[in-house]
């Protein structure tokens, strides 16, 4: 065995217990990293979904629009009739997309259709999230402006709030859609999943070091003892014994040794 491989072997009962919760540590930094890694992936996946079901989302509004208002040479606003039409246009448009809500904006007037089908509460929500409204108008009054659909993203503690707004075609130009979604950054099942495995292995990594120091400890105890034993014994029928090369067991070997040089007194002498 050459110098460099045994300059990586602990020489001491201490050493190999630095050595083994390292090698703990290590792989618990690993596995950690991991988890937050995996959680990540999965919060951008969550992302990613949300926008493409808020493209969908736009997009059947719009087709639906164009398939209430086919024929129409203008569209009168004032007519209850027309705005339930167009209500349950929405609602049609966004009932395969869980968590989306969305309706229609008017420049200049505001929201006029509001749908959220796949609400989970005791009724049917029909208004339109005051909190949310000024981000709506301002995503929608910039699609009409623009003639293009627009996106946004709005951060907050714990959750992203996404938006979308599209143009619509037909007889009135002063018209967009708008969806919505919020996607849960830290909370929810995944969170709690990888914040338990990580307290789970932050425990092991705890237990593992003090079941380690536990044993460090006995065996030191139980050196001491025999040293002390030896330290006391006669030289009779004690072998010479070569050093090991572990520094805890050289103390024994020492002690023997010693034990074993020793002069014998006699009673008489």
């Amino acid at each position: 065995m050459g110098r460099a491989a045994r300059w990586f072997i602990p020489r001491s009962l201490a050493g190999w217990f630095a050595a083994c919760w390292g090698l703990f540590l290590l792989a618990a930094i690993v596995a950690g990293a991991a988890l937050v890694s995996l959680y990540r992936d999965g919060t951008t996946e969550r992302m990613r979904r949300a926008e493409a079901a808020l493209a969908r989302g736009c997009d059947a509004i719009a087709e639906r629009y164009r398939f209430a208002t086919a024929g129409a040479a203008r569209i009168d606003w004032e007519d209850p009739e027309v705005l339930r039409t167009l209500t349950a246009a929405t609602l049609v448009a966004l009932r395969d997309l869980p968590g989306v809500e969305g309706g229609l904006w008017r420049a200049g007037a505001g929201p006029l259709a509001y749908a959220y089908p796949t609400y989970e509460g005791a009724g049917p929500k029909t208004d339109v999230p005051a909190a949310e409204l000024p981000r709506i108008g301002e995503a929608a009054e910039a699609a009409i402006l623009r003639g293009l659909p627009v996106g946004r993203r709005y951060d907050a503690r714990t959750q992203a709030l996404l938006l979308r707004a599209c143009p619509l075609p037909g007889p009135s130009l002063n018209l967009a859609a708008w969806v919505m979604d919020r996607v849960i950054l830290f909370g929810g099942p995944a969170y709690v999943r990888a914040a338990v495995a990580l307290a789970v292995l932050t425990a092991v990594l705890l237990g593992s070091a003090a079941w380690l120091g536990w044993l460090l400890w006995g065996w030191a105890g139980r050196l001491r003892r025999i040293e002390a034993a030896l330290a006391g014994a006669g030289a009779e029928d004690l072998p010479r014994l070569a050093p090991t090369g572990q520094r805890d067991l050289d103390r024994v070997v020492q002690a023997v040794n010693g034990a074993a040089t020793r002069p014998s007194t006699s009673p008489g002498s």
